[in-house]
């Protein structure tokens, strides 16, 4: 499952959600768990920016 705010990012901007599909169930996998991981639901919030940001300027969710 997709963290809330993901869910609601995909759902305004369809692009970004195919963009999200494009990547590997494993990748994305990744992603969401590193997203759960945090303890705080501000700071899940914020990681889940920080690679909706990336996906929308780059299509891609890693840095390299």
């Amino acid at each position: 499952d997709l963290p809330a705010e993901m869910a609601r990012a995909f759902q305004a901007r369809p692009a970004l959600a195919e963009r999200w599909r494009a990547h590997s169930v494993a990748r994305r996998r990744q992603v969401v768990r590193y997203v759960l991981d945090a303890k705080s639901p501000e700071v899940q919030a914020k990681r889940c920016w920080i690679f909706l940001e990336r996906l929308a300027e780059t299509g891609r969710l890693t840095a390299d």
